[in-house]
């Protein structure tokens, strides 16, 4: 029996950054759905599960305050989040670090993405920071 492909969240305001994630992540075997705001991923997040979350820190809608709505609303999604960030990866709290997946740093390599989001779904308690 074949396993069935592992779910990929990519939350983003570019519409150019979620069409590339969905091509190259499709291409590597996952499924993507897309969610261009922090509302409309709430409501995904509400109507199904995902092996991982690629969350953009910087959004109109705070990437960090959606992290404080996963955490207080979605508990146990807090540690598929993989964040992904324009800016320095040190410059995001200790705390947030702790609690999601990864951080990975823009630009970064396709390969780089997808081994962070497979160490992820392969045990979303494992941290890993890339960048």
């Amino acid at each position: 029996m074949e396993d069935a492909p592992q779910s990929v969240l990519a939350i983003d305001d570019s519409e150019e950054t979620l069409l590339l994630l969905r091509v190259v992540l499709e291409r590597a075997g996952f499924l993507v759905e897309a969610a261009s705001s922090t509302q409309e991923a709430t409501g995904k997040l509400r109507s199904r599960s995902y092996t991982v979350i690629l969350l953009d820190l910087k959004m109109p809608h705070n990437g960090a305050t959606f992290i404080d709505h996963v955490r207080s609303s979605f508990p146990s999604v807090l540690s598929k989040i993989v964040v992904l960030t324009a800016s320095d990866p040190r410059s995001i709290s200790e705390g947030v670090r702790r609690q999601v997946c990864g951080v990975l740093q823009k630009p970064f390599e396709i390969d780089q993405l997808v081994g962070v989001i497979k160490e992820c779904a392969a045990n979303s308690n494992i941290n890993s920071y890339a960048g």
